[in-house]
């Protein structure tokens, strides 16, 4: 059985091709900050939301992909939007 530290947290974020130049900078910034705490750090890349979905309600649904996977180890998700 994995030990889970109880303190470790998933930190995830939604960057679009759209925002990918002044956002890159940031996102390193916290991707080393999160590395360095041991914590992890995602980037969901997926294209915008289309076929009906408001394109600011994307962000729901990348906010639920992640917390609905049963296989991840962090028990803390850390939305940063």
């Amino acid at each position: 059985s994995a030990i889970i530290d109880e303190g470790r947290v998933l930190i995830v974020t939604y960057a679009t091709p759209h925002v990918y130049p002044y956002a890159r900078y940031a996102l390193a910034v916290n991707a080393n900050w999160a590395r360095r705490f041991g914590h992890a750090f995602v980037v969901d890349a997926r294209e915008r939301a289309s076929g009906g979905v408001d394109v600011k309600n994307a962000k729901v649904l990348v906010k639920h992909h992640w917390v609905s996977k049963q296989e991840l180890s962090e028990p803390w998700v850390l939305w940063i939007g």
